[in-house]
């Protein structure tokens, strides 16, 4: 899903295999399908930065600027992180 433009693309989609996402950090929305998924402001942050950056490893000092804009614990990037796992990776269909 890219601009028009070809400049910044609009949103992402992306898929744990079976099921299909669909990420819009302008809007702060995601999709599963399309059913809007609820998550935090941390966990999409932290979410959006990834999608934004797949492919490359995104170190804890980038995280910390770019979702919480000031230097905080591991363990909370750690909780973000679990629970965007723990979303993504849940199949309810199983």
């Amino acid at each position: 899903m890219a601009a028009e433009n070809g400049s910044k693309p609009l949103g992402w989609r992306f898929s744990d295999g079976n099921r299909v996402f669909r990420l819009y950090p302008e809007r702060r929305q995601l999709l599963l399908g399309e059913t809007p998924v609820t998550l935090g402001q941390r966990a999409f942050g932290l979410l959006a930065l990834l999608i934004e950056n797949a492919g490359r490893v995104v170190g804890r000092d980038e995280i910390m600027a770019a979702v919480w804009h000031s230097v905080v614990s591991d363990a909370a990037i750690s909780t973000q992180a679990s629970l965007v796992r723990n979303l993504i990776g849940k199949d309810d269909s199983a």
